[in-house]
Order: C-alpha cells, then sequence, then structure tokens
C-alpha cells in the first residue's frame, strides 16, 4: 500500500512538474511574442507617424526619457503611450485609431481601422504598415488582405497586390459592411493595371454580383469596357491599314 501511495505521489508530482514547466513556457513565448510586436510598435510610431501620434504632444526631452524607457522596458513605453492616451482629450478620429492601438497591441482589428484611416489621408507606406502588423496575428484576415491588396495597387505593386486579393478571398471570411465585394474590385483594380482587362472586367462583374449599388465597381467596370472598346477599335484600323497594304 506504502509503495502504491509513493508511485501515485510521484506520478503526480511528475504531471504538476510537466504541467508548470508548460504553462511558463507559454508565458515566456508570449512574452516574448508581445517584445518583438511592441518593438515594431515602437518603429512603427517614432520613425514615420510620430507627427500625427499622442506621442507628439510630449517635449522633446519627455520623449527622449520614453526612448531611453522603452530600450531599458519595452513594455513601460507602450504603458505610457497608454496612459497617455486615457488622459487626452479631444482626439481627433486618427488619434482614437492610434490608441486603440496602444490598447491591445494584438487587436488585429485595431491595426486593420488605424490601416484604414492612414489610406484615405494618402498615407500609404503607413497604411501598409499597420496592415501588414494586422496579418502579423492574424494571417487569415480577409478583410486586412483585401485593404493590404487596395494599398499595394496604389503604391503600384501590382503582382504583390493581387496575391494579396486572391487570399483575402480565400481567408477567413471576415469582412466589412460590403462582405467580399472589396476584395473583388480591388482584385479587378490590380488586373486592370496588369492590362488583363477581360479578368478585370469579371472581377468587377463579380463585385457587382455581390452589391449591386456599388459606385467604385460601377465606375471601374465602365473604364474597363471603355478600354476594351478602344483596344477593338485599335485593332479594326490596324486591320484596315493591313488590308490597304495588301491590295
Amino acid at each position: 500500500m506504502g509503495f502504491l501511495m509513493r508511485t501515485i505521489a510521484g506520478t503526480w508530482i511528475v504531471s504538476l512538474t510537466v504541467s508548470l514547466w508548460l504553462f511558463f513556457t507559454s508565458h515566456v513565448q508570449a512574452i516574448n511574442a508581445q517584445v518583438i510586436n511592441a518593438q515594431a510598435f515602437h518603429h512603427f510610431f517614432s520613425n514615420d507617424l510620430h507627427s500625427e501620434v499622442v506621442i507628439s504632444r510630449l517635449s522633446e526631452e519627455n520623449l527622449s526619457q520614453l526612448k531611453e524607457s522603452f530600450i531599458e522596458d519595452r513594455f513601460d513605453f507602450v504603458n505610457t503611450l497608454r496612459s497617455d492616451c486615457l488622459e487626452s482629450s479631444g482626439l481627433t478620429e486618427i488619434e482614437d485609431n492610434y490608441c486603440a492601438v496602444i490598447a491591445d497591441l494584438f487587436d488585429f482589428v485595431a491595426w486593420n481601422n488605424l490601416g484604414q484611416k492612414l489610406f484615405v489621408r494618402g498615407r500609404d507606406e503607413a497604411a501598409l504598415m499597420a496592415y501588414d502588423h494586422s496579418l502579423l496575428i492574424n494571417p487569415e484576415y480577409s478583410l486586412g488582405l483585401a485593404n493590404r491588396c487596395g494599398v499595394l495597387s496604389r503604391l503600384g505593386e501590382y503582382d504583390l497586390a493581387l496575391i494579396s486579393c486572391e487570399l483575402a478571398l480565400k481567408g477567413d471570411g471576415r469582412w466589412g459592411i460590403r462582405g467580399s465585394t472589396l476584395a473583388w474590385n480591388n482584385k479587378g483594380d490590380v488586373l486592370f493595371n496588369l492590362k488583363r482587362y477581360q479578368e478585370s472586367l469579371s472581377s468587377f462583374d463579380q463585385a457587382l454580383a455581390i452589391s449591386h449599388n456599388y459606385a467604385s465597381a460601377q465606375r471601374n467596370r465602365a473604364v474597363v469596357l471603355h478600354q476594351l472598346q478602344k483596344i477593338t477599335q485599335e485593332q479594326g484600323e490596324d486591320n484596315d491599314i493591313r488590308f490597304s497594304e495588301s491590295v
């Protein structure tokens, strides 16, 4: 009986030790992941967007102290920013989005929303960084991938944009109010810029099949049709020239 109890106790201790080790390991990995994200977060704000975020309200001396604090303790830097956000009043709409990101570095929707605000303001490079961060957290996020497709297209990175649009349509199905219409519309725009006009037209048709009144897709479809008519007309003129030369 004593041997049995010792065996049971030994097994229980081993199990507890393994459980604690797994618990500790998982938390260390989570902390390391947060440190990595905090580093990207710091780079994102201090190197590109500092003129518009809440941090810009701090004096140069305080900003310098914050950066030193970040080197010593990355979490303290983020927590200070978070505190500054909570204490500030009269924030603009875009600053509210910065604060949402600060509140939870792992909120991929907040990062996507920040990207959308930056995109509307013409801050394409910054918007791409925000979308990339969102997709680092959730690589399958359909809306984030569709938005990334749109900004890459505007930056002239059409091949990469097309990949993002296609991934969006295969993603987790989490869309905005228009559903997958955005992805189809952005894909059509990319294909148009790649001079794949028939495929572009098919994408806009797909977008309008989902959302009949989507004005952007309607305008884009009209542009593609005009381009196709122009090509047909030019081909007809070329054939006429060749025919006259052969007579």
